[in-house]
């Protein structure tokens, strides 16, 4: 009787042993997340989640080295083969087209649709993705600091007096400019400047080159991607008047890099200001 009691314990022992070595990686696991929006993107990895990350989207390029990831959707949607051969436990996007929403059937994953167009997205984001990277006061501080730095670039701006006013280029053909609730229009409010097309009826409308002149812009804000010269636009407006050479991504993810691309765009106005 002794002798079996004496093997029981080890024999128990060891039991709980090799049931902790099998349960502890599962518990303590780290999420297999798949962003397919580049804002989300770059927003992970500033929040310390970039190992977590095991796929993107194809327009995903920042910070570069994620690109060695591989792409798992696009635009147009899901790549659903790839994400069923991930096996991701979260796929983060903004906007789920109507294919995916779908092919989502097929999926395990927990498909999260996270807003990402405006400087308010991005701020809520931050606290959202916390929560799923498993850093929600990362996410709730850095939200905090993001919202602390609107405000003060609110106030900078409210001291301009007599604001410059600006059109934003986002394509050239045809010609989208952008509108009221656009992040572009934010961006040009804290930058200090007046949306000469705060008022039209959408976000991101088209325009003719004759209604830009019309509107009698002090600046062109230019971010199609290429140099306006191959547009000609420079024919109807002095060079001066246009701000190109901008980061783009900086200016149009409303992700961490946002404030970047302001202060950048803020730099580019005083030194077309002092140029007159």
């Amino acid at each position: 009787m002794f002798r079996h009691t004496r093997f029981f314990y080890p024999m128990k022992k060891l039991f709980c042993i090799i049931f902790l070595l099998l349960i502890l990686p599962i518990l303590y696991a780290k999420p297999r997340i798949v962003s397919l929006t580049p804002a989300l993107t770059e927003t992970i990895c500033f929040l310390g989640g970039e190992s977590m990350l095991v796929a993107r989207s194809a327009a995903c390029d920042y910070p570069r080295h994620i690109m060695k990831l591989p792409a798992a959707g696009d635009y147009r949607g899901f790549y659903i083969e790839k994400l069923l051969m991930m096996k991701p436990d979260y796929i983060v996007t903004n906007g789920i087209p109507m294919k995916s929403v779908r092919q989502k059937k097929y999926l395990k994953a927990k498909v999260i649709d996270i807003p990402a167009t405006t400087l308010n997205d991005y701020i809520q984001s931050l606290i959202t993705l916390g929560d799923i990277l498993g850093c929600p006061e990362r996410g709730k501080k850095e939200a905090a600091k993001a919202a602390k730095r609107v405000n003060e670039l609110k106030q900078e701006a409210a001291k301009i007096r007599k604001k410059p006013t600006a059109l934003w280029v986002i394509w050239h053909n045809p010609i989208l400019l952008a509108g009221p609730g656009s992040l572009p229009n934010s961006i040009m409010e804290l930058a200090g400047l007046e949306n000469l097309a705060a008022n039209a009826k959408a976000s991101y409308f088209r325009c003719s080159r004759e209604w830009m002149v019309m509107q009698k812009p002090d600046y062109l804000i230019w971010t199609p991607g290429f140099s306006f010269r191959r547009n000609g636009i420079w024919k109807v407006f002095s060079e001066k008047q246009i701000i190109s050479g901008l980061n783009s991504d900086t200016l149009l993810r409303p992700g961490p890099r946002v404030f970047e691309g302001i202060d950048q765009l803020k730099k580019a106005i005083e030194s077309a200001q002092k140029s007159y």
